[in-house]
Protein backbone atom coordinates (compact mmCIF):
# COMPACT_ATOMS: atom_id res chain seq x y z
CA UNK A 1 0.00 0.00 0.00
CA UNK A 2 1.52 3.57 -1.20
CA UNK A 3 0.05 6.39 0.67
CA UNK A 4 1.15 9.96 -0.90
CA UNK A 5 3.15 11.92 2.11
CA UNK A 6 3.12 15.52 -0.78
CA UNK A 7 4.57 16.00 -3.77
CA UNK A 8 8.73 17.18 -3.54
CA UNK A 9 8.64 21.03 -2.26
CA UNK A 10 10.29 22.75 -4.94
CA UNK A 11 13.12 24.89 -2.94
CA UNK A 12 16.07 26.79 -3.84
CA UNK A 13 19.06 24.84 -3.59
CA UNK A 14 22.82 25.40 -3.33
CA UNK A 15 26.48 23.89 -3.12
CA UNK A 16 27.56 24.75 0.01
CA UNK A 17 31.58 24.18 1.22
CA UNK A 18 31.35 21.40 3.51
CA UNK A 19 33.96 20.79 6.50
CA UNK A 20 37.46 19.34 5.89
CA UNK A 21 36.60 16.12 7.79
CA UNK A 22 33.44 15.65 6.37
CA UNK A 23 34.57 15.84 2.85
CA UNK A 24 37.30 13.27 4.10
CA UNK A 25 34.84 10.91 5.59
CA UNK A 26 32.88 11.38 2.30
CA UNK A 27 35.94 10.77 0.11
CA UNK A 28 35.21 6.92 -0.72
CA UNK A 29 31.96 7.99 -1.88
CA UNK A 30 32.46 11.09 -4.30
CA UNK A 31 32.48 10.80 -8.23
CA UNK A 32 33.64 13.09 -10.11
CA UNK A 33 31.22 13.07 -13.27
CA UNK A 34 32.21 14.71 -16.70
CA UNK A 35 29.61 15.93 -18.90
CA UNK A 36 31.46 17.10 -21.94
CA UNK A 37 30.38 20.26 -21.22
CA UNK A 38 31.55 20.10 -17.15
CA UNK A 39 32.56 18.64 -14.46
CA UNK A 40 31.06 17.84 -11.01
CA UNK A 41 31.62 15.84 -8.27
CA UNK A 42 28.44 13.09 -7.06
CA UNK A 43 27.64 10.63 -4.19
CA UNK A 44 25.95 8.00 -6.14
CA UNK A 45 23.71 5.28 -4.19
CA UNK A 46 22.40 2.07 -5.62
CA UNK A 47 18.90 0.55 -4.68
CA UNK A 48 17.40 -2.95 -5.68
CA UNK A 49 14.28 -0.39 -7.06
CA UNK A 50 10.75 -2.01 -6.44
CA UNK A 51 8.62 -1.55 -9.72
CA UNK A 52 5.14 -0.49 -10.20
CA UNK A 53 3.24 -2.22 -12.83
CA UNK A 54 0.02 -1.49 -13.56
CA UNK A 55 -0.47 -3.57 -17.04
CA UNK A 56 -0.62 -1.62 -19.30
CA UNK A 57 2.17 -1.14 -22.07
CA UNK A 58 2.22 2.22 -22.12
CA UNK A 59 5.94 2.61 -21.37
CA UNK A 60 5.36 3.74 -17.95
CA UNK A 61 6.73 2.51 -14.87
CA UNK A 62 6.90 3.77 -11.30
CA UNK A 63 10.15 3.26 -9.44
CA UNK A 64 10.67 3.32 -5.55
CA UNK A 65 14.70 4.91 -6.01
CA UNK A 66 15.54 5.69 -2.66
CA UNK A 67 14.31 4.52 0.93
CA UNK A 68 15.70 5.50 4.13
CA UNK A 69 17.35 1.98 4.95
CA UNK A 70 20.72 1.67 5.34
CA UNK A 71 22.87 1.09 2.56
CA UNK A 72 26.10 -0.96 2.66
CA UNK A 73 28.17 1.96 3.14
CA UNK A 74 26.33 2.41 6.57
CA UNK A 75 24.87 6.18 5.02
CA UNK A 76 21.33 7.24 5.54
CA UNK A 77 19.48 9.51 3.32
CA UNK A 78 16.60 11.24 4.75
CA UNK A 79 13.63 11.28 2.17
CA UNK A 80 12.61 14.40 3.37
CA UNK A 81 15.99 16.12 2.56
CA UNK A 82 15.37 15.44 -1.04
CA UNK A 83 15.20 18.84 -3.10
CA UNK A 84 14.83 18.05 -6.98
CA UNK A 85 14.21 22.23 -8.32
CA UNK A 86 17.20 22.14 -10.62
CA UNK A 87 16.84 18.38 -11.49
CA UNK A 88 13.31 19.15 -12.54
CA UNK A 89 13.78 21.82 -14.68
CA UNK A 90 15.82 18.76 -17.40
CA UNK A 91 14.20 15.43 -15.61
CA UNK A 92 15.93 12.98 -18.07
CA UNK A 93 16.54 9.33 -17.00
CA UNK A 94 20.10 8.14 -17.72
CA UNK A 95 21.47 4.19 -18.09
CA UNK A 96 24.51 3.52 -15.78
CA UNK A 97 25.03 7.28 -14.93
CA UNK A 98 26.27 7.57 -18.57
CA UNK A 99 26.22 11.14 -20.39
CA UNK A 100 27.01 10.12 -23.54
CA UNK A 101 25.75 7.72 -26.25
CA UNK A 102 25.11 4.52 -24.82
CA UNK A 103 24.88 1.12 -26.91
CA UNK A 104 24.47 3.72 -29.86
CA UNK A 105 21.70 5.18 -28.46
CA UNK A 106 21.26 9.08 -26.76
CA UNK A 107 22.06 9.00 -23.21
CA UNK A 108 18.53 9.86 -22.26
CA UNK A 109 16.53 7.02 -21.58
CA UNK A 110 13.37 8.34 -20.71
CA UNK A 111 11.80 11.43 -18.44
CA UNK A 112 10.50 11.54 -15.02
CA UNK A 113 6.91 12.66 -14.89
CA UNK A 114 6.91 13.09 -11.01
CA UNK A 115 8.69 12.62 -7.84
CA UNK A 116 6.63 11.63 -4.74
CA UNK A 117 7.62 11.18 -1.05
CA UNK A 118 5.38 8.22 -0.18
CA UNK A 119 5.38 5.74 2.66
CA UNK A 120 5.34 2.48 1.84
CA UNK A 121 4.51 -0.39 4.80
CA UNK A 122 5.58 1.95 7.20
CA UNK A 123 8.79 3.65 5.84
CA UNK A 124 9.72 7.01 3.82
CA UNK A 125 10.23 6.31 0.24
CA UNK A 126 11.22 8.60 -3.12
CA UNK A 127 8.59 7.27 -5.70
CA UNK A 128 9.77 8.14 -9.47
CA UNK A 129 7.23 7.47 -12.52
CA UNK A 130 9.08 7.65 -16.18
CA UNK A 131 8.23 7.26 -19.35
CA UNK A 132 10.54 5.37 -21.43
CA UNK A 133 11.10 6.99 -25.02
CA UNK A 134 11.07 3.19 -26.85
CA UNK A 135 12.66 5.33 -30.21
CA UNK A 136 15.16 2.85 -30.38
CA UNK A 137 15.67 -0.89 -29.73
CA UNK A 138 17.87 -0.88 -26.98
CA UNK A 139 15.61 1.17 -25.00
CA UNK A 140 12.52 -0.72 -25.87
CA UNK A 141 14.90 -3.54 -24.74
CA UNK A 142 15.28 -2.07 -21.18
CA UNK A 143 11.69 -1.27 -20.63
CA UNK A 144 10.78 -5.04 -20.93
CA UNK A 145 13.59 -5.89 -18.31
CA UNK A 146 12.12 -3.76 -16.36
CA UNK A 147 8.66 -4.26 -16.75
CA UNK A 148 9.13 -7.89 -16.79
CA UNK A 149 11.02 -8.44 -13.29
CA UNK A 150 14.48 -9.07 -15.25
CA UNK A 151 16.27 -6.05 -14.03
CA UNK A 152 15.10 -3.63 -10.81
CA UNK A 153 18.21 -1.48 -9.91
CA UNK A 154 18.41 1.99 -10.05
CA UNK A 155 21.13 4.56 -8.81
CA UNK A 156 21.03 8.30 -7.36
CA UNK A 157 23.27 11.01 -8.00
CA UNK A 158 23.42 13.56 -5.68
CA UNK A 159 25.17 16.15 -3.89
CA UNK A 160 24.49 17.38 0.17
CA UNK A 161 23.45 20.54 0.49
CA UNK A 162 23.51 20.69 4.23
CA UNK A 163 26.09 18.89 6.34
CA UNK A 164 25.27 15.06 6.74
CA UNK A 165 25.74 13.89 10.50
CA UNK A 166 28.06 11.16 11.34
CA UNK A 167 26.42 7.98 12.93
CA UNK A 168 28.24 6.47 15.51
CA UNK A 169 28.83 3.30 16.70
CA UNK A 170 28.79 2.69 20.35
CA UNK A 171 32.16 2.81 20.66
CA UNK A 172 32.12 6.18 18.89
CA UNK A 173 33.30 5.37 15.45
CA UNK A 174 31.85 7.28 12.29
CA UNK A 175 29.97 4.33 10.52
CA UNK A 176 28.35 5.92 8.22
CA UNK A 177 26.62 8.91 7.16
CA UNK A 178 22.72 10.93 7.51
CA UNK A 179 22.29 13.03 4.92
CA UNK A 180 19.31 15.36 5.77
CA UNK A 181 19.48 17.41 2.95
CA UNK A 182 20.79 16.54 -0.68
CA UNK A 183 20.08 18.09 -4.34
CA UNK A 184 18.70 15.59 -6.71
CA UNK A 185 21.59 15.46 -9.41
CA UNK A 186 19.89 13.07 -12.06
CA UNK A 187 19.38 9.17 -11.29
CA UNK A 188 19.90 5.89 -13.56
CA UNK A 189 18.70 2.55 -13.95
CA UNK A 190 21.70 0.53 -13.52
CA UNK A 191 22.95 -2.56 -15.36
CA UNK A 192 22.21 -5.44 -12.51
CA UNK A 193 19.94 -8.06 -13.19
CA UNK A 194 17.90 -9.35 -10.63
CA UNK A 195 19.30 -12.56 -10.52
CA UNK A 196 22.22 -14.04 -11.89
CA UNK A 197 20.69 -15.83 -14.92
CA UNK A 198 17.63 -12.79 -15.68
CA UNK A 199 19.99 -11.62 -18.56
CA UNK A 200 20.05 -15.11 -20.11
CA UNK A 201 16.48 -15.89 -19.60
CA UNK A 202 15.22 -12.78 -21.22
CA UNK A 203 17.47 -13.69 -24.42
CA UNK A 204 16.14 -16.67 -24.43
CA UNK A 205 12.92 -15.47 -24.45
CA UNK A 206 13.73 -13.08 -27.06
CA UNK A 207 13.37 -10.11 -25.28
CA UNK A 208 16.52 -8.98 -25.72
CA UNK A 209 18.88 -9.86 -28.65
CA UNK A 210 21.72 -11.97 -27.64
CA UNK A 211 24.34 -8.50 -28.54
CA UNK A 212 22.35 -6.78 -25.99
CA UNK A 213 22.51 -9.20 -23.33
CA UNK A 214 26.21 -9.44 -23.97
CA UNK A 215 26.17 -6.01 -23.66
CA UNK A 216 24.16 -5.74 -20.40
CA UNK A 217 26.71 -8.29 -18.99
CA UNK A 218 29.36 -6.31 -19.99
CA UNK A 219 28.27 -3.29 -18.17
CA UNK A 220 27.47 -5.54 -14.79
CA UNK A 221 30.91 -7.13 -14.91
CA UNK A 222 33.16 -3.26 -15.36
CA UNK A 223 33.88 -3.78 -18.69
CA UNK A 224 31.47 -1.84 -20.67
CA UNK A 225 34.36 -0.94 -23.18
CA UNK A 226 34.22 -4.53 -24.77
CA UNK A 227 30.53 -4.40 -24.86
CA UNK A 228 29.44 -5.62 -28.41
CA UNK A 229 27.69 -1.99 -29.85
CA UNK A 230 30.38 -1.58 -32.77
CA UNK A 231 30.12 -1.10 -36.08
CA UNK A 232 26.89 -2.11 -36.87
CA UNK A 233 26.05 0.61 -34.05
CA UNK A 234 28.58 3.15 -35.42
CA UNK A 235 27.19 2.99 -38.38
CA UNK A 236 23.48 3.71 -37.48
CA UNK A 237 24.90 6.58 -35.83
CA UNK A 238 26.75 7.95 -38.17
CA UNK A 239 23.99 7.91 -40.67
CA UNK A 240 21.58 9.39 -38.03
CA UNK A 241 23.86 12.23 -37.48
CA UNK A 242 24.10 12.63 -41.75
CA UNK A 243 20.01 12.95 -41.58
CA UNK A 244 20.00 16.00 -38.96
CA UNK A 245 22.75 17.89 -40.51
CA UNK A 246 20.72 17.36 -43.43
CA UNK A 247 17.82 18.52 -41.27
CA UNK A 248 19.73 21.23 -39.30
CA UNK A 249 20.90 23.02 -42.87
CA UNK A 250 17.25 22.56 -44.37
CA UNK A 251 15.33 24.31 -41.01
CA UNK A 252 18.68 26.82 -41.46
CA UNK A 253 18.17 27.58 -45.53
CA UNK A 254 14.56 27.67 -44.57
CA UNK A 255 15.06 30.71 -42.02
CA UNK A 256 17.12 32.41 -44.02
CA UNK A 257 14.86 32.12 -46.88
CA UNK A 258 12.34 33.58 -44.72
CA UNK A 259 14.33 36.40 -43.37
CA UNK A 260 14.95 37.79 -47.46
CA UNK A 261 11.65 37.40 -47.74
CA UNK A 262 10.76 39.81 -45.23
CA UNK A 263 13.36 42.28 -46.10
CA UNK A 264 12.07 42.30 -49.65
CA UNK A 265 8.81 42.98 -48.02
CA UNK A 266 10.60 45.75 -46.27
CA UNK A 267 11.81 46.69 -49.53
Amino acid sequence: MTDVIDPIELEPTGSPMLPIEIMAGLNKRLVRVATGESEFLSIRKGYAAEIEKDGADNGKLAFVISTEAIDRMGDIIEVGGWQTENYLRNPIVLFGHEYGEVAGSPPSQGRTLSLTKTRRNGARALTAVVEFHRVTRFNNELYAMYKGGFMNTTSVGFWPTAQPEPIKSDAGDVTGFRFIKQDLLEWSLVAVPANPEAVQEAMKKGIIRPRTAEFLSAVAGGSADRAPFGAVDERIEAESRKRLEALRLKLLCGRIQTEAAKWNQRI
